[in-house]
């Protein structure tokens, strides 16, 4: 495989990553957002809780977005392709793939300690 190949197989995978996260972070904020009166209603949600579900609601949301952003770079530097320029981890991939994998994991903890303290 020449590196031509090797380098959009990367990209492939950048972005399969980069779907795969904005598509789970889009269904968990869903449901939460869907089932927040059953939570609220079936347990008294203190006001620490309270925080964590919008907190966890604004990292699922910024995972989103800056899924959107990593996906639009990715786009953007395939137009490189006639510059044999292409490189996965260039600052305008590697930000906003690092902040929307942040931010999903951070919403997955925040989420995870709201489950765990409702218990």
């Amino acid at each position: 495989m020449d590196m031509k190949k090797k380098v959009e197989k990367a990209f492939e995978f950048a972005a399969s990553q980069v779907k795969q996260l904005i598509t789970i972070s889009s269904a968990i904020l869903v449901l939460t957002i869907t089932f927040t009166e059953k939570i609220i209603t079936v347990c008294s949600v203190n006001d620490f809780q309270r925080t964590l579900i919008i907190t966890g609601w604004i990292l699922y949301l910024l995972a989103i977005i800056f899924g959107v952003f990593a996906l639009g770079a990715l786009s953007g530097s395939l137009q490189k392709i006639a510059n044999d320029k292409l490189d996965v981890y260039a600052k305008n991939i590697r930000g906003p793939m690092l902040i929307q994998f942040l931010s999903f994991i951070l919403a997955i903890i925040t989420t995870m300690i709201l489950g765990s303290s409702s218990i």
